[in-house]
Order: structure tokens, then sequence, then C-alpha cells
């Protein structure tokens, strides 16, 4: 009899189980390599999904084709032979990839009327306060590295007007903003977490954020 344990939370498992086992770890499946993946099953099914749809499935699942292929699975269960954009996005409870850049653009330029008018379609548009900070994290993040490795762009698949938008917002913000902005950004999901109001948490952060983020660097000040 053989005793097979898995687990995605290895620093849990006692000592003295560890010290018994055969240790296996397995590593994540590349993004390129899960795409033509889910590429083949979708045309083996005969169902018509944009690359941009597939990227999105394969960025949410962060390496485990078991999460991809459940992701799959609901985009189409329904009688529908094609599934757009819009319905994974749906489906992932993601918003508006372009809005929520268009909001980082204002929050970057100091602009809080406009950024709270973005979040206020966004909100009622049925997105998630808690999506929405996130999602704005993630650009913070993606952002940085772009300025350190431009050819990454290329594993994350987003869509050309996406990446154009990142290539100009890259060039116009130097790593020590960025870094802040993450900070920040930070802060506020800390904040959100304690918050009765998530929304309401939202929007106070996103105002705090919109008055620092112009202000010169403590070293542009020293200078």
């Amino acid at each position: 009899v053989k005793f097979i344990f898995a687990t995605t939370e290895i620093s849990k498992i006692p000592g003295t189980i560890l010290s018994r086992c055969q240790r296996f770890d397995l590593r994540r499946i590349g993004n390129f390599e899960m795409l033509n993946y889910l590429k083949n099953i979708v045309n083996i099914e005969n169902y018509k999904i944009s690359e941009d749809g597939l990227g999105l499935i394969v960025r949410s699942s962060e390496g485990s084709m078991r999460d991809a292929l459940t992701i799959l699975e609901q985009a189409i269960s329904g009688n529908q032979q094609s599934v757009s954009l819009k319905e994974v996005r749906d489906i992932l409870g993601l918003n508006d990839r372009l809005k929520i850049i268009r909001l980082f653009e204002k929050i970057v330029v100091g602009d809080t009327k406009t950024s709270l008018q973005i979040i206020d379609e966004i909100y009622w548009d049925g997105g998630d306060p808690n999506s929405i900070i996130k999602e704005l994290s993630e650009i913070a993040h993606f952002l940085t590295l772009l300025k350190i490795s431009p050819e990454l762009v290329k594993e994350y698949f987003y869509s050309e007007d996406e990446i154009k938008v990142f290539e100009n917002l890259s060039k116009n913000l130097s790593i020590r903003i960025l870094s802040r902005l993450w900070q920040l950004i930070i802060k506020v999901i800390d904040e959100m977490t304690i918050s009765p109001d998530n929304l309401v948490a939202l929007e106070m952060g996103i105002i705090r954020i919109t008055h620092i983020s112009d202000l010169p660097t403590p070293e542009e000040m020293i200078s």
C-alpha cells in the first residue's frame, strides 16, 4: 500500500512526517505551455474563445492547470459556441481592464474627481471594490517589472491596446514613484479589511493617494 499526500502548504506538515516521506515538489505550469494546452481543448471541443480571453484564464490560474480547466469549463458550459472576452471577465469577477488602467492614469496625475467617477462607474457596473484595488496593485507591480525588464510584457498576455498604455506609463513613471504607489495601495488594502464599508474605504484611500501621488519624492525634495 502506498499513501500519497498532496498539499500546497508544505510548511504546515510536521517534520516527523516529512522525514518519513519521499518529497516531490511540483512546479507551476508555464503561461505559454498552458495557453497552448487550452487552445487545443477549445479546438477539439469546437468552441471559439479569443486569445485575450484564454490569456485571462491563464493569468488567473497562476500556474495551476486544474484551476485553468475549471475556469474554461465554466466559460464553455453554456449552449453558445463562442465565448467573448467580457464573458470570461464576468466569470472571473474581473473589471474592464481598460477602465482600471484609465483609473490608474488619473491617480498618477492626481485627478481625484475623475478617479472617483471611474470608481463609481465600475462599481455600478457590478465591480467589487476589493477587485478594483487588487487590480490597481497588479498594474503597479507590472509597471515596475516593465521598467526593469521590458521583454516581460510578452509573458502576461495583455491586449495590444493595454500594452501601449502600459509602455507609455512605464516611460513616464520612475521606480521610486511606482514603489510609493505600491505602498499606498497596499495600505488601502489593509484598511479595507477592517472597514465596515469597502467602497467608502476605497474612495477615501484613492483620495489620499491622488493627493500624494504627484508630490516630489524625499530624494527630489532634498536635491
